[in-house]
């Protein structure tokens, strides 16, 4: 085990949580607070929106129907989990065509050369995994990164998982490796316009990865560029694409013993999410892809921590929280560990 750096410590943060909306403030001073928010909404998250233009009032209308929804969202929860985001102007038609177009999952039957297993039948004795652990504390996650309007999540997923993986196999920092090489020369996927993690997961364990400094992330499709003869890579000698729904007990273990993997989820509410555990309000309809970078169990409530690809910005410094247990967010339903050389 690699030894925890104790002086690394990640501050949850709430960017403008909306925990309660007054049913009984009269309508024009309704508004008005409405129309506050959305002016501090502008200025806090650099919105290009000016006073009295047919887009403001655009977008004013679609942050207020978005604030009614974040109100009804937020329910079930004790606290609030869902809040005022730098997505907070867009429909949820736009938010899912901006952010949500990039994981194309293929049917099992679809990737004869992949190897896509079962996660063993027996039974994992929790009591022989740790209670908790988040390896964003032995220095083996890289900085959050973000993929822009690229919907490449499935190469970020995949990129830094693979920087996990081998941070953890050699007992040093991890890595940044190069997710422009995989955007643009994979041509088993679609770049910006959408992949597979296993299929991407495919393509490096045949052609390496190389580190970023020497191919640049640009979060645009690019032509494919040769490396230099001098240009070191990393090469991924096994991996799995597992499905563990009804045996989460197993992806835990594999948390906890063997290190970060990647996932596929459905991120279709994440554009509100601020803080907190999500339990409620996910499906399993698969359109995302992220690294599950630990867990917590000495809670009420058990949750994965999440690595997300939408910047520092989004959610707790670009985390998220997500309940354990009950495949929430499709998050059980494609899970890939690897092994680098």
């Amino acid at each position: 085990m690699l030894k925890s750096q104790n002086e690394k410590h990640f501050q949850s943060k709430m960017l403008l949580t909306l925990f309660v909306v007054l049913p009984c403030v009269p309508l024009a001073a309704y508004k008005t607070d409405d129309l506050s928010l959305f002016h501090k909404f502008i200025n806090d998250f650099t919105k290009p929106y000016k006073n009295d233009t047919k887009e403001f009032y655009t977008r004013f209308e679609i942050f207020k129907d978005n604030l009614k929804h974040i109100h009804e969202m937020n329910k079930p929860y004790a606290s609030s989990v869902f809040g005022i985001t730098k997505f907070s102007d867009l429909t949820q038609k736009e938010f899912q065509e901006k952010y949500l177009s990039g994981f194309r999952k293929l049917s099992r039957t679809n990737k004869p050369l992949l190897f896509y297993s079962l996660p063993s039948s027996a039974q994992v004795q929790l009591q022989d995994v740790p209670s908790k652990i988040d390896w964003r504390l032995y220095d083996v996650v890289t900085p959050v990164k973000n993929q822009e309007q690229c919907g490449a999540c499935w190469a970020f997923s995949v990129i830094e998982t693979i920087e996990s993986s081998y941070a953890i196999k050699y007992n040093t920092s991890a890595p940044q490796l190069a997710v422009q090489q995989l955007i643009d020369c994979d041509t088993n996927n679609f770049g910006c316009s959408g992949g597979d993690t296993c299929r991407a997961l495919y393509w490096v364990q045949k052609n390496g990865i190389t580190f970023e400094k020497n191919y640049p992330l640009t979060d645009k499709n690019g032509n494919c560029k040769p490396l230099s003869p001098t240009d070191k890579l990393v090469k991924v000698s096994s991996y799995t694409c597992e499905d563990f729904v009804g045996e989460e007990k197993n992806l835990v273990s594999r948390l906890g013993t063997t290190g970060p993997v990647a996932a596929a989820v459905d991120a279709s509410t994440w554009n509100n999410y601020v803080g907190g555990i999500i339990q409620f309000h996910c499906a399993n309809y698969t359109n995302h892809a992220v690294e599950i970078v630990g867990y917590d169990r000495t809670g009420p409530v058990p949750y994965y921590i999440v690595r997300n690809s939408w910047g520092p910005d989004f959610g707790l410094d670009g985390y998220l929280y997500i309940k354990i247990g009950s495949n929430l967010c499709g998050i059980a339903e494609q899970i890939s560990s690897i092994t680098v050389v």
